[in-house]
């Protein structure tokens, strides 16, 4: 008898179930830099391989729980967990771009939006500063990936 592969739908929901496994790890690893760089990794992984599924269906709840998650490290009181969300975040907004173009970029953006929103009206407090702070991080990767003009 021969193996059959794993159905798209059994695809997704492993997928599914690694995307929320690795999102609540990264609250839970937070003040731990080497289990956090092994979680980012293997988000940054999931980003990549997984793009279609990201930005390319109807089901944005993966996309949103990722931000929503990276956004509560850019408020991280650690400076080096900050640059890891925001490079993280970096690779996803490059990852959505790279699948969709310019036709559906706003999905990210949106979902930023959302977090960003969630965790100003939530219970949490806010640092700002440290928000942009990892947001300037997402600048810094940009302009490392994709230099000025004349630079």
């Amino acid at each position: 008898a021969t193996a059959t592969a794993p159905s798209a739908a059994m695809a997704n929901e492993a997928t599914a179930a690694a995307w929320a496994v690795l999102c609540s790890q990264l609250s839970a690893h937070a003040d731990d830099m080497s289990e956090l760089r092994v979680v980012i990794i293997k988000l940054r992984e999931l980003v990549e391989r997984y793009a279609p599924m990201l930005f390319g269906s109807d089901d944005w709840s993966y996309c949103r729980s990722v931000c929503y998650e990276l956004l509560l490290l850019c408020n991280s009181k650690q400076l080096p967990v900050r640059g890891q969300a925001g490079a993280l975040l970096y690779a996803l907004m490059r990852a959505n771009w790279r699948h969709t173009g310019a036709r559906n970029f706003h999905r990210t953006r949106m979902q930023l939006l959302i977090a960003v929103s969630k965790l100003t009206t939530g219970a949490l407090l806010v640092n700002y500063a440290r928000i942009v702070d990892a947001l300037a991080a997402v600048v810094q990767c940009a302009l490392i990936e994709y230099p000025p003009r004349g630079a």
